[in-house]
C-alpha cells in the first residue's frame, strides 16, 4: 500500500524506464524507515544529555 501521490512525484523526479517505479517505492520506504530510526536515536541522545545536565522538564 503506497501513496499514489508519493509514487507520482517520485517518478517525476526519477523517470521510470519501464512501468511503475518499484525501485522508487522501495527507496522511499527505506529512506523513511532510516529517517525515523535516526530521529528516534537523536531524540534519545538529546533527552539523555538534558537529563545529565539537570534539565527535568523533558
Amino acid at each position: 500500500m503506497s501513496s499514489p501521490t508519493l509514487s507520482r512525484s517520485c517518478e517525476r523526479a526519477r523517470p521510470a524506464r519501464e512501468g511503475p517505479s518499484i525501485e522508487c517505492d522501495q527507496f522511499l520506504r527505506v529512506t523513511y524507515a532510516c529517517t525515523a530510526l535516526q530521529f528516534q536515536w537523536i531524540l534519545a541522545q538529546l533527552v539523555r544529555t538534558c537529563r545529565a545536565a539537570g534539565q527535568t522538564w523533558i
